[in-house]
C-alpha cells in the first residue's frame, strides 16, 4: 500500500470515528468529544499536508495511529499526560544545562505526543 493511500486510508478511520465517537461521560460530552476529535484530525492533517520525506510522514501516520489507539482503548479522545520526572528543566540561567535537559525531554517524548504544542 502506498504512503498516500494509507494517510488517506487513516484520515477516514479517524473521520469515521469522530462521526461514531460516543462518550462514557454522556450525551454533552460525546458531542463536545466528536468536535475535537474531528477539529484535531483537520488541524493536523492540513499541518502536515507539505510534508514530502517519506520517513517524516511514516512517523506522522504512526502518530496518528497511536493516538487513535489509545483514545479507544481509553474512551478518551484528548492526548495523555506525559509523566516529566522531577529536575527535568534546569534553571534558566545556565543555557547549557537547560539545553541539555531539554534535548532528553525530547527525546523521551512519546511517539503520541509529536504534534502536541
Amino acid at each position: 500500500m502506498s504512503q498516500r493511500a494509507r494517510v488517506l486510508s487513516l484520515y477516514r478511520s479517524i473521520l469515521r470515528l469522530g462521526r461514531n465517537w460516543t462518550s462514557a461521560e454522556g450525551p454533552q460530552q460525546t458531542k463536545e468529544q466528536r468536535d475535537y476529535i474531528l477539529r484535531e484530525a483537520r488541524e493536523l492533517f492540513r499541518k502536515n499536508k507539505q510534508l514530502s520525506d517519506p520517513a517524516e510522514i511514516d512517523l506522522r501516520i504512526q502518530e496518528a495511529q497511536a493516538r487513535v489507539d489509545i483514545a479507544v482503548h481509553y474512551e478518551n479522545p484528548y492526548p495523555r499526560p506525559v509523566y516529566t520526572p522531577p529536575d527535568t528543566y534546569a534553571a534558566a540561567t545556565d543555557k547549557r544545562k537547560r539545553d541539555k535537559y531539554q534535548k532528553k525531554l525530547n527525546e523521551g517524548k512519546p511517539i503520541y505526543t509529536q504534534s502536541i504544542k
